[in-house]
């Protein structure tokens, strides 16, 4: 600029100009880097927190698969016992009454 024909006047006034946007832009740049920082995090938090959740559904789901297996397990050894318990009670037999025929009238039925 000096090669030009302008004075130092000039160029300082055309310096501080140049500064002004640049430290604008450079304060626009510090807010978008902070931003940006706070959206990864924010994004990671939301990550961890659905990896938790993700790991609790799975360990519920394997829990009650776990309770039902064993439900099964529980239901499948006490089958013989109660079909023994059966097969006993089929071999009990009732006493024979006998009952005899009744020959009479309507009123003769209370003393019978």
């Amino acid at each position: 600029m000096f090669e030009a024909g302008k004075s130092a006047e000039d160029v300082g006034s055309w310096s501080n100009s140049i500064e002004e946007p640049i430290a604008e832009a450079d304060e626009e740049v510090s807010r978008l880097e902070k931003w940006l920082v706070e959206t990864n995090e924010e994004i990671e938090h939301r990550k961890q927190k659905d990896e938790e959740e993700r790991k609790a559904r799975a360990q519920q789901t394997e829990m009650k698969l776990e309770f039902e297996r064993q439900l099964e397990e529980t239901k499948a050894k006490q089958q013989p016992v109660e079909k023994a318990n059966q097969s006993e009670q089929r071999k009990t037999k009732l006493p024979k009454v006998q009952i005899t025929k009744f020959n009479g009238t309507y009123q003769a039925w209370l003393p019978f």
